[in-house]
C-alpha cells in the first residue's frame, strides 16, 4: 500500500499515458499483482494504491474520511489472512527412496535379445518401455508433492 501518485493511469482499463506509468503497469502485470482501490483517495485520480499477489487474501477495502490535516482519504482494509489449502492430490516418484538395486535387476530381465526377438521396431519398443515403466512402478515409491504457498 502505498501513494503512488500517478495520476495519468486508469486502473479499471489498464491504460496510462506517460511512459513510467506505462512501465509501472508493466511490472505490476508482470507481478500478478491485483489494485484493489476502486474511488479516488484524493480529488479525481486514485493515488494510493493497494495491491495483493494473492486472491482473498485482503478484504473490506472502503475508502473514506481523513486522518489529522491529510489531504488523502483513509483506506480501511482487512487482512484476511493464509487461505487454507486441501490436501494435495499430485503425486510425484521419490527418487530419494527409491530401490535401485531392485530396479537394476528388474531392468535386466527386459533387456536381453531373446525377450524381443521376433518382434518389429515398434512392438519391441513398446515392450520394453511397458517392462521398464513397471520396473519403475515397483521400485520407485509415490509420494504427495507438497507446495511451497501455491508456487
Amino acid at each position: 500500500m502505498e501513494d503512488f501518485s500517478l495520476p495519468d493511469t486508469c486502473w479499471k482499463y489498464n491504460t496510462a499515458e506517460r511512459k513510467q506509468s506505462r512501465r509501472f503497469l508493466e511490472c505490476v502485470e508482470d507481478k500478478f499483482l491485483t489494485q484493489l482501490v476502486s474511488e479516488p483517495t484524493r480529488g479525481g485520480p486514485s493515488l494510493d494504491l493497494l495491491f495483493t499477489d494473492r486472491e482473498g487474501l485482503v478484504g473490506d477495502v472502503v475508502v473514506g474520511g481523513c486522518l489529522g490535516l491529510s489531504d488523502h482519504e483513509m483506506i480501511d482494509f482487512s487482512v484476511q489472512g493464509e487461505v487454507k489449502r486441501g490436501a494435495s492430490k499430485i503425486t510425484s516418484m521419490d527418487y530419494w527412496r527409491a530401490d535401485f538395486g531392485l530396479f537394476r535387476t528388474l531392468a535386466e530381465r527386459v533387456s536381453g535379445e531373446i525377450v524381443l526377438k521376433g518382434k518389429g521396431v515398434q512392438a519391441g519398443w513398446t515392450f520394453f518401455k511397458e517392462e521398464i515403466l513397471k520396473a519403475q512402478e515397483r521400485a520407485v515409491p509415490m509420494c504427495h508433492k507438497t507446495s511451497r504457498r501455491g508456487r
